[in-house]
């Protein structure tokens, strides 16, 4: 007689036979033989067990294996599925908890920071007054030389050269028409390429990221929580602005060095390109921006300081072949095209055209800022404000009326009524001299000379005649 017993409480498996008793507990395996309880004779005890036996004896214990491992299979061995589920839930669960909080921080922070992100849309920047003869020709320009101010004009994105932002996507964002606000893949390349080269080739922050550090965290620490707001509000405006407004705005508040802000100071400063205007508008001289300009300017904004083309020619002009190298690359330009460039900038005899132009008709344009424009508006707001004030000099009046005044003062004149005189100064004594001419009709001044020499400041030449 054969039994199976299989028992959870006691967690074994008995197997009893005639003759023999098997106990399986926990996979260990005892065999125990008991008497038959019919006597052997002794003659018949000794029987050898034939080949039918064997075999179902070797099936009985391959069958008890496989239960011992189904059973030990059951308890100790859990499917991982659920498991994972479960973990993969509750990650989730976290990370919506932390995201959802983070994207309303995030969204507080761009709606209090977005004033000042749409000021610089608005034009609401500081920037220079430009005072103009009746003619359009600059007499002055006014600007603060303090508290991180200089010369900056406002232009707008068709006024731009396209070279200037074809170089300035070069230097700076290579992705720029492409990417969010911010470009991860870009960081990293930036990362390897300068790794590379042992110097900073290429940036790591786009154009919109520039955008929003230069305007509100250029005196901040360089940290993670810093360069997480920037990604934000990076981000917020590319979502708020078309392309081409992040690229008008960039290229007007990025600083050229030698106080010039934005692209428009720095082409009238470092290459004298003046804007042309006329009795109701001027354009703008950073539409006149050729390859060879354009750049040389677009590779100062990374340091403006060290690549300053005054201070240090040779710095410029490697950081130009850079730009130029990385608009063949970009095939923006053919590499005849970028030799020529650099073929031209290499002839140019660089100076800060900006600082030595001076003031065109001094005393009349001192008489407008003190008595006119100053109660009018104010003096900070009138270095500030950005306006352009056309007056009614005629600049070539001025000149011929302050030429005649200094040659009768201190040359010999001959006059077809008086004949030959002069110089009145020796004959005289007459030291200086004054000079207005007005417009009969409507009282308009068209020339004022205060002296016969703004810039004399000896004690005889002080009084006016």
């Amino acid at each position: 007689m054969d039994r199976n017993t299989n028992s959870h409480q006691e967690n074994e498996i008995i197997t009893v036979s005639v003759g023999r008793s098997t106990s399986h507990t926990n996979g260990r395996v005892s065999t125990i033989t008991a008497p038959s309880p019919f006597p052997v004779p002794p003659a018949a005890q000794p029987v050898k067990p034939s080949s039918t036996t064997a075999r179902v004896s070797a099936l009985r214990r391959r069958v008890n294996r496989i239960i011992i491992r189904k059973h030990l299979h059951n308890r100790y061995d859990h499917p991982m599925l659920p498991r994972l589920l479960i973990v993969a839930v509750i990650i989730v669960i976290i990370l919506f908890s932390f995201l959802s909080t983070g994207v309303g921080a995030a969204y507080a922070f761009y709606q209090q920071q977005l004033p000042l992100l749409n000021g610089i849309a608005d034009h609401s920047l500081f920037q220079s007054t430009h005072i103009y003869d009746r003619n359009g020709q600059l007499l002055y320009e006014l600007y603060d030389h303090q508290n991180d101010h200089g010369r900056r004009t406002y232009v707008n994105y068709s006024d731009i050269s396209p070279m200037l932002i074809n170089a300035s996507i070069a230097a700076e964002d290579h992705t720029f028409w492409q990417n969010s606000g911010v470009d991860v893949t870009g960081t990293l390349r930036a990362a390897v390429t300068n790794l590379e080269s042992q110097t900073v080739v290429e940036g790591g922050s786009t154009i919109t990221q520039q955008l929003v550090k230069n305007q509100l965290f250029l005196s901040q620490p360089r940290s993670l929580q810093v360069k997480g707001e920037e990604a934000i509000l990076a981000y917020g405006l590319t979502k708020q602005y078309p392309k081409w407004k992040i690229m008008e705005m960039y290229l007007n508040t990025v600083y050229y060095g030698d106080l010039n802000y934005g692209i428009e100071a720095a082409a009238q400063d470092y290459f004298n390109i003046q804007p042309k205007c006329t009795r109701r508008s001027c354009s703008s001289s950073a539409s006149r921006l050729d390859l060879a300009q354009a750049s040389l300017l677009a590779g100062l904004p990374q340091s403006p300081s060290y690549y300053n083309p005054v201070n240090n020619e040779q710095a410029a002009l490697d950081r130009q072949k850079t730009v130029l190298d990385s608009m063949v690359s970009l095939h923006m330009i053919t590499g005849d095209q970028a030799q020529q460039a650099e073929a031209e900038t290499a002839k140019f005899k660089f100076k800060s055209f900006a600082s030595t132009q001076g003031i065109q008709a001094p005393h009349f344009v001192r008489y407008i800022i003190d008595q006119v424009l100053v109660p009018l508006i104010g003096a900070q707001n009138l270095y500030n404000g950005g306006y352009n004030i056309y007056t009614t000099l005629d600049l070539n009046l001025e000149k011929k009326v302050e030429q005649i005044a200094y040659n009768h003062l201190y040359s010999q004149v001959y006059d077809p009524y008086l004949g030959s005189y002069g110089p009145l100064n020796i004959q005289n004594n007459v030291n200086n001299a004054a000079v207005v001419v007005m417009n009969p009709y409507n009282g308009e001044i068209l020339a004022m000379d205060g002296s016969a020499n703004y810039n004399n400041r000896n004690p005889q030449s002080t009084r006016s005649v």
